[in-house]
């Protein structure tokens, strides 16, 4: 999908308290939830690197992509920015406290 960066499933995350979670499985359990409530639609936009498709998806409405950045469980790219902006204003998941290195 275009426009955001999720943490890749292993990857852990700390809170504000310093306290380690599991931000990747957070991630795919949050878009999971999301996909169980409705049909999902893409709009295939081009291709990456790897000649897979890059687009944005929809389910009942909703921006997968769009709704990921907005609860901090995302890092905007070129789209959602303002989303971003709120999540870390708010402190939401990943702008709680950090994340680590990608494994």
């Amino acid at each position: 999908m275009l426009g955001f960066d999720a943490p890749k499933l292993s990857q852990a995350c700390f809170d504000a308290a310093g306290k380690i979670w599991p931000c990747g499985k957070y991630a795919r359990d949050h878009i999971q939830h999301l996909i169980a409530s409705g049909d999902v639609s893409c709009i295939v936009e081009g291709k990456d690197g790897y000649n897979d498709d890059l687009g944005v998806c929809f389910v009942g409405g909703i921006d997968l992509g769009r709704d990921l950045v907005k609860h901090g469980l995302a890092v905007a790219d070129t789209r959602y920015l303002a989303e971003e902006q709120e999540a870390r204003i708010a402190k939401r998941n990943l702008w709680a406290g950090s994340v680590s290195k990608r494994r």
